[in-house]
C-alpha cells in the first residue's frame, strides 16, 4: 500500500515495514524506525498516520496543531518512530488532513483531532452560549452531527475539510466548503446536496 501527502510519499512493504521518500527523505527509501506493523497508511501535510491490525492509530512528523494525536504539540521526526493516539478506541478507517487527522471507529463514530479553526474536526464546538473553542485539540474529540448519530464507513481529510460516507452511500462533510450553497463553514456534518 502507498500514499502520497504534502511533498512525501510513503508506502508499507510486503514485510510490514514503512518506508518514506521525497522531501526530508531524499530520493532513496527510508525506514520508518520502530516496531509498529501498519496495515494501512495515510499522508497529511506534514504528518503521516497508520492503522495497526487491531485498529489501533499511530502518527509520526509534525504536530504543532495537535495532529499526531497524542495529547500534545511536540512533533515527532518524519522518520519515526510512531507514537500511539491516545485513545482506547480501535479503528477501521483513518485519514490524514493539512493539519488534523480524522478516523472511524468499527461502530462508524467518527473521531477527529488537530486543527480545529473551521470547523473540520466536526464536533460541534462552539455550541451556542459556549466558550470560544480551542483552535488545536490534541487528542480525539468526537464528530457530532446534529440531533441524530449517522454511521460513518470511510472519511477523508483535506486542507481544511473533512468528509465521511456512510454505508447507504451518504456523503457529509464539515469544516470549510462543505458542498453546501455557501463558502462558510461548518462544525458539524452537513450533507451533501442538502
Amino acid at each position: 500500500m502507498v500514499d502520497a501527502g504534502g511533498l512525501r510519499t510513503c508506502g508499507i512493504a510486503d514485510t510490514g515495514d514503512t518506508y518514506c521518500w521525497g522531501e526530508d527523505f531524499g530520493a532513496d527509501l527510508v525506514r520508518i524506525t520502530g516496531s509498529v506493523r501498519f496495515t494501512s497508511l495515510t499522508l497529511g501535510g506534514q504528518h503521516a498516520c497508520g492503522l495497526t491490525a487491531d485498529g489501533q492509530a499511530f502518527c509520526f512528523g509534525g504536530n504543532t496543531e495537535g495532529q499526531l494525536g497524542d495529547g500534545t504539540f511536540v512533533s515527532s521526526t518524519l522518520t519515526g518512530p510512531p507514537v500511539p493516539v491516545q485513545t482506547d478506541l480501535r479503528f477501521i478507517a483513518i485519514s490524514a488532513g493539512e493539519f488534523h487527522t480524522c478516523a472511524v471507529t468499527a461502530d462508524g463514530e467518527a473521531w477527529c483531532w488537530g486543527r480545529d479553526d473551521l470547523g473540520q474536526l466536526g464536533d460541534g464546538d462552539p455550541r451556542p452560549g459556549e466558550a470560544p473553542d480551542p483552535a488545536k485539540k490534541p487528542l480525539p474529540s468526537m464528530v457530532r452531527p446534529d440531533n441524530t448519530f449517522i454511521r460513518f464507513s470511510s472519511i477523508s481529510s483535506g486542507r481544511f475539510i473533512s468528509c465521511a460516507t456512510t454505508p447507504k452511500a451518504r456523503a457529509f462533510c464539515w469544516g470549510f466548503g462543505t458542498g453546501s450553497a455557501s463558502q462558510t463553514f461548518s462544525t458539524h456534518p452537513v450533507e451533501l446536496g442538502s
